[in-house]
Order: C-alpha cells, then sequence, then structure tokens
C-alpha cells in the first residue's frame, strides 16, 4: 500500500487523471485501513492537502483544483460541516493563507449556511491580521460582505481609516479607487444607513461618521440630480407637440420637490449631529441617534440589503488573471439558483 507521503506527490496527478471518480477518490482515501488499524487520511486533513496544492509548482491547472475543492464541498457525507470548519480553522494558521482559502469560506457558506457564526469569527481574527494586504483574500472577504450583507457589517468598523476609505469607493485617489477592490456601492450605502441605526450595537468614532456622511450626502447629491433631470427630458418630449397640445402646467408641488424637501431637512439634521459629536469629543453619539435622519437618505437604494438600488455594480471588475480564482463563476452560480428560486 501507498504511504501519506506518495499519496500526496501523487494527487495533483490523480485528480486530473481521466476517468477519475474524485468522490470515490476521497472516499478511499478516508477510509482505507493503515498498519495502525487508523484511516490513509483525516476528512479535515484530506481538505487542508487540497488546498497545499500549487497550481505553478505541482502543475495542476487552477480550475482542476477548483473542481477539486467544490467536490469535496458538496459531499457532506465525507466532508460534514465540523470537518470543512476544522479544515479553515487549520487554514487560518498557515501564512501567506491557501490560494483557495477565501474562495472555499464561500462555497462552504453558501453550502452550510449554519456556519455562518464560526465564519464571522473567522473573518474578525482575518481582519486583525491584515487580510486586505492579500488581494485575492481580501476581494474573496468584500464579496462576502456583498453576499450577506448587515451579518458582517460590524466587521467593517474594525477596519483601519484609509481600508475604510477605500472599501466604500471614496478614496480621493481615483486611479486606486477605480482599481483597488471595494464593496459595492448598493452594499456601502446599506453600510453606512446600518452603522447609524439601532440595529449597530457599536459605536462609531467621528472620523467614520464623517466619511459615512460623505457617502449619503454623495447619493443625496445623485437623487436630485436626477429628479431635475426628469423635467427637462419631460420639457424636451413635449416640445414636438403643437400649442394646443402642451399639458397645462401644474399649480401643485410635485413628489419630486418634497422628496428634495425631506432630503434637505434630513441633510441639516445630519449636520446638526455632526456639531453634537464635535462638542464632545472624537465618539460619534450612541447607534440609533442618528438613525432618523439617515435611513431617510438615499431611500431609494432600499433596506433589504445586496442589490436593491438599481444598476448597482460593484466598483471592480474582478477580472484580473487565473488567481483571481474564479470569484465571478461563484456570483453565476448565485445568479441561477436565484432564477431558479
Amino acid at each position: 500500500a501507498l504511504s501519506k507521503a506518495e499519496v500526496l506527490e501523487l494527487l495533483p496527478g490523480l485528480l486530473q487523471a481521466t476517468g477519475t471518480n474524485v468522490k470515490a477518490l476521497y472516499s478511499k482515501l478516508t477510509s482505507v485501513q493503515t498498519a495502525m488499524g487508523d484511516p490513509l487520511f483525516a476528512p479535515a486533513e484530506l481538505l487542508v492537502a487540497l488546498h497545499a496544492l500549487n497550481p505553478t509548482r505541482d502543475g495542476i491547472p487552477t480550475k482542476a483544483l477548483i473542481s477539486a475543492v467544490d467536490t469535496a464541498l458538496k459531499n457532506p457525507g465525507i466532508f460534514p460541516q465540523h470537518t470543512v470548519a476544522q479544515a479553515l480553522q487549520q487554514m487560518e494558521s498557515q501564512f501567506p493563507l491557501p490560494l483557495l482559502f477565501m474562495r472555499t469560506i464561500i462555497s462552504a457558506l453558501r453550502a452550510t449556511p449554519r456556519l455562518k457564526p464560526f465564519i464571522s469569527d473567522l473573518i474578525s481574527r482575518l481582519i486583525a491580521r491584515q487580510v486586505w494586504l492579500d488581494r485575492n483574500q481580501w476581494l474573496g472577504l468584500l464579496m462576502l460582505v456583498d453576499s450577506n450583507g448587515e451579518a458582517y457589517f460590524p466587521h467593517m468598523l474594525q477596519l483601519p481609516l484609509p481600508v475604510l476609505q477605500q472599501v466604500l469607493g471614496l478614496n480621493p485617489d481615483l486611479h486606486k479607487r477605480q482599481t483597488e477592490p471595494a464593496l459595492r456601492r448598493s452594499t456601502a450605502l446599506n453600510f453606512a444607513k446600518w452603522a447609524y441605526s439601532s440595529r449597530n450595537p457599536m459605536q462609531v468614532l467621528r472620523p467614520v461618521t464623517m466619511m459615512l456622511d460623505m457617502l449619503l450626502q454623495s447619493e443625496q447629491a445623485e437623487q436630485q440630480q436626477q429628479q431635475q433631470q426628469q423635467p427637462q427630458a419631460g420639457a424636451l418630449s413635449t416640445s414636438a407637440l403643437g400649442p394646443s397640445q402642451h399639458p397645462a402646467p401644474a399649480a401643485t408641488a410635485t413628489p419630486a420637490d418634497s422628496n428634495t424637501a425631506t432630503l434637505g431637512a434630513n441633510s441639516h439634521g445630519m449636520q446638526q449631529v455632526q456639531q453634537q459629536g464635535s462638542e464632545a469629543g472624537n465618539v460619534a453619539p450612541a447607534p440609533g441617534a442618528a438613525a432618523g435622519s439617515h435611513e431617510n437618505l438615499g431611500a431609494s437604494a432600499g433596506e433589504g440589503g445586496v442589490g436593491d438600488a438599481a444598476g448597482a455594480q460593484p466598483q471592480d471588475d474582478r477580472e484580473q488573471d487565473e488567481f483571481d480564482l474564479d470569484f465571478d463563476a461563484l456570483e453565476d452560480d448565485e445568479g441561477e439558483r436565484e432564477e431558479e428560486g
């Protein structure tokens, strides 16, 4: 019988061999008895070994490696929930993190939603070790926040101010704003409103509130611009009509006027909150103190999570090289599941 070291050496070739039943291979490797009466691999150990493979070093294409890991995650009979959690915990201590680490977290959470509390704690530890310095892992973490909304918003408040600024799409450097990973616009807006709501159990420091205000005010300005453009578009469409066909001007205020007035009042309230925070120190008012005014701002973006803002697009195109780990395929799979639902 082959030793564990020999199997690990042959593993890249076995995963790519024509006709290989990968699920059967995993079952055999985790059930074959050694001379001591133990399986050759514990399931968690095998999952860690799969993540230790490197496309460049081991000659296995990235797509083949992704497929091998996905097969493992889709077979809870061999790799149950506690096994996946155990493997992720072991890989978390590695530096650098395995290539497919964050992608596996996303896939595992979709397959087993009950892992959410475990993954939330894991993300907190990843942020503490400055995961944003690893572009691929950081890209995956932001995708996780985009997909799960409020569940992971508290972790965004752990970020250093420069990193949070980029995540919210507020970096003054246009080149970095366009090229560095960031949350989707709709997610960033929902995060800002959540931070001011009673649902946020954490205090928000004044430098952070200034960023959130900037984001919400920019959304308010865009809404006002759209409202101003709508009457202009209507005037152009009626200019081709004859004099007798022109609609009579309305004598009452339009909904757009009411919305603009409401937004203006909310902006004034926000300025009062800032002034009070300045007098009290660097710590913002307790969560929810400004919820009334801020939750109304950007209302058209919705309250329900990612994708509420019509036409919102990711801040980055997430198409780099093969080491972006096929994150786009994960988004496509999610879209297909929503359509089937």
